[in-house]
């Protein structure tokens, strides 16, 4: 992991002499990923720049009132307010 001013930048492997690289910019207002590359003997390969992931999440709880309580882990979350 390389930091500079506002551009951290993820390297891993990814295959046989390759590397995954991630650059996340931490500038406000700004795309998280400025760049996602695939970095192999004959260069990198720009794979998506200036993306702004989305996340979605479903929050639930276990009601352990029911007969099924264990059965039943995250109980209607698609009738929660939230």
């Amino acid at each position: 992991m390389v930091e500079e001013k506002n551009l951290v930048t993820v390297t891993w492997p990814s295959g046989n002499r390759e590397q995954g690289v991630l650059k996340l910019d931490m500038k406000s207002g700004s795309p998280l990923f400025s760049s996602i590359q695939l970095k192999n003997s004959q260069g990198n390969h720009e794979i998506s720049h200036t993306v702004d992931p989305l996340f979605l999440l479903t929050l639930g709880q276990r009601d352990l009132s029911k007969e099924s309580g264990w059965d039943i882990f995250l109980d209607r979350t698609a009738y929660n307010p939230y």
